[in-house]
């Protein structure tokens, strides 16, 4: 039985949480909702009831073994630096993570960090993501990043040498600078909850006249833009009519001229221009993805096709040098590629199982970032023929450590599905090594190796060096094979992600590495969707869960701010009976019912920007109240929490959390 390090195999007693019953008809089929009330976030009562669930948290923790693991954590920490780093003319500019505190900072050539040039909070509310500096003034720079409470980001036009704020803009999906003129282009949605439609507007903000004008408009689906800046002329304009679907618009600037490239949306990405053709990795033809290539004022039918599609997946380019390089995955490890008229050439990576990233750069140098798991992330410069170490972290050499990837079939149709498994060379399967899996399954977004789980901070090598085994899963849903693999776990195909992980967590079983009371499962956002489902739907196969920030209710989410762009990936329960009655077989929220449920810790943010708190809140209590087993249902609720884990002491409070959870599950 597994019990709080400090309590007897006692069924605890949790916070007295009402039931209201609030009874609606869909299709002639009625759903009560108990827990509707914990919705309201602001309320007193809400808000006390959290203080109790809180505290309960509290008391279930060692306290003393807490702070030393907080202290392990701090001291081992490395900074993190995410995947933007701009070239200037005196070093870089990156944006970091300390603490799970987000900022941006300015770097020497040796990149040494100069000064902060932006923190958490500097600005009321405001955590910078990116920072895109002004082609045509080094002083000015675009600060990216998130408003607490605002579901989409924030820019803040800047002078970042003297610090003066210029110009805030709320709301924003992208921005980006255009090549030669103090203009900014950036792009805004209205959401119309009612009819699900949305207003895409690109918007250009004039520096100098300081006046803001419409440059494209239209109604679509999930509204979402992303900007590029392909040459002096243009502004290119990536539409979403989903999460894998995209049409691309050119605007001329000086004539507002628009052109479309795709009529109907497609699995079209953007990878560079040079001289006057711009290219794009196209998988509209095979899941893997040909590169083509077409004048500016050509449509994709008239397209060229560059390079034809092979056994790897493509997913990004970029040109240096006057030549484009593409980024791609084979079997989920990363590989680079330059293509010319001389043909394809391969480019070693640092470690044949990583992930590869494109940064930053300019047409002379580029920046790429490299992780896997026995390797820290770190920064390379590339001129086309060398690549050196940009910034590298310490580490420890894992040589005892080994990184295998394996398949196992889906247990619904038996699509073979990749999973990394990391451990030390001499685990044997016993059925008793401690094992951490982690997937994600959703939004196009594939899993690739990491050195650091992002919910947990788990260290894979480190993990394995105390004899445990770490599990990263390719289940259906991400991109990493294609389109067909995201849409294979989407809408009414979203339980095949679950089916996928089911089916890796067997084979692990089954081939002895471990057993349903050693293993430990943790997802956030979607993935935290995930984790709500599989353990409402097997609890028995898994010791701990750590569900962060997750959706949880599939019926109320499309009343959320971002419902109509989640609509997108999950489907409308509210437009068919078809769909409700799909989403409401695996929505975690309607399946909770009296059993016994593994240890589950449930972490969510009240600032939450993305999934309302109040999805992680109404699972919770109704997990509580029907858990037939010992095992703790405990809810951590981060009062400056947004999609996160936190930041500062709150981050490492929550990850240490998290860390003693399993371990204290696992029977570690």
């Amino acid at each position: 039985m597994i019990t709080s390090p400090k309590c007897s195999q006692t069924k605890i007693e949790y916070p007295v949480c009402r039931k209201e019953a609030v009874t609606e008809t869909y299709f002639g089929m009625e759903l009560t909702d108990e827990y509707r009330w914990l919705e309201n976030a602001k309320d007193p009562e809400v808000l006390e009831w959290v203080e109790k669930e809180n505290k309960l948290t509290d008391s279930w923790f060692d306290q003393e073994e807490l702070a030393v693991k907080i202290k392990k954590l701090r001291s081992d920490s490395e900074t993190i630096i995410t995947n933007q780093i701009s070239k200037t003319e005196d070093g870089y500019v990156a944006c970091i993570q300390e603490n799970g505190v987000g900022r941006v900072v300015e770097l020497d050539k040796d990149f040494k960090q100069k000064k902060i040039l932006l923190s958490q909070y500097d600005i009321e509310k405001f955590t910078p993501y990116s920072f895109d500096g002004c082609r045509s003034d080094a002083d000015l720079c675009a600060y990216m990043g998130g408003i607490d409470g605002d579901n989409k980001m924030s820019c803040i036009i800047s002078n970042y040498r003297t610090g003066e704020i210029i110009h805030k803009i709320y709301s924003v999906w992208d921005g980006k600078w255009a090549e030669e003129k103090l203009w900014f282009y950036y792009s805004s949605t209205d959401y119309n909850l009612e009819t699900g439609k949305t207003v895409l507007r690109i918007q250009e903000y004039n520096v100098e006249t300081n006046k803001t004008q419409t440059v494209y408009e239209e109604t679509g689906v999930a509204g979402v833009a992303r900007i590029y800046a392909p040459d002096q002329e243009h502004m290119l304009f990536e539409i979403w009519d989903d999460f894998s679907h995209w049409r691309y618009v050119s605007v001329n600037i000086n004539t507002h001229e628009v052109h479309a490239f795709n009529q109907k949306a497609g699995e079209l990405i953007y990878a560079g221009k040079i001289g006057k053709k711009i290219y794009f990795i196209s998988k509209e033809r095979d899941n893997h993805g040909e590169v083509i290539a077409l004048q500016m004022d050509q449509i994709v039918d008239q397209a060229e096709v560059i390079r034809k599609a092979s056994n790897d997946s493509l997913n990004s380019g970029f040109i240096l040098g006057g030549k484009l390089y593409i980024l791609a995955q084979k079997d989920v490890a990363a590989k680079l590629y330059r293509i010319d008229s001389e043909g394809e050439t391969e480019i070693t990576l640092p470690d044949p199982m990583g992930t590869a990233s494109y940064v930053g750069g300019n047409e002379d140098e580029v920046i790429l970032g490299f992780e896997s798991f026995i390797m820290p992330k770190g920064y390379f410069t590339f001129d086309g023929k060398e690549m050196h170490v940009l910034y590298q972290p310490e580490y420890k050499k894992h040589e005892n450590v080994i990184v295998e990837q394996k398949w196992a079939p889906s247990v619904e149709d038996g699509t073979m599905i990749p999973y990394f498994m990391v451990h030390r060379k001499d685990i044997k399967p016993d059925g008793q090594n401690p094992t951490i899996i982690y997937a994600y399954g959703g939004y196009n977004s594939g899993m690739s190796p990491w050195y650091q789980d992002v919910v947990t901070a788990v260290k894979p090598a480190e993990w394995a060096e105390r004899g445990g085994i770490y599990v990263l899963a390719s289940i259906r849903g991400g991109n990493e094979y294609g389109p067909s693999w995201h849409e294979g776990g989407m809408k009414l195909k979203k339980k095949n992600c679950y089916y996928d992980f089911i089916g890796v967590t067997e084979q692990l079983i089954q081939e002895k590495w471990t057993s349903s009371a050693k293993i430990a499962i943790d997802g956030c956002s979607n993935g935290g969707l995930l984790m709500s489902v599989l353990v409402t739907m097997r609890p028995d196969l898994f010791g701990c869960v750590i569900d962060s920030v997750p959706h949880t209710d599939m019926i109320r989410f499309t009343m959320d701010d971002n419902g109509p762009r989640y609509i997108a990936e999950y489907g409308n329960p509210l437009e068919s009976k078809e769909m409700l009655e799909y989403m409401l077989s695996y929505s975690p929220y309607h399946n909770v019912k009296f059993t016994n449920y593994p240890a589950t810790y449930i972490q969510t943010g009240e600032l939450d920007n993305n999934v309302p708190p109040y999805h992680g809140k109404k699972f919770a209590a109704s997990m509580q109240a029907h858990n037939q087993n010992t095992t703790p249902i405990l809810l951590r609720v981060l009062a400056k929490g947004s999609h996160n884990r936190g930041s500062g002491d709150e981050y490492w409070k929550t990850v240490a959390e998290m860390q003693l959870f399993i371990e204290k599950s696992l029977g570690i």
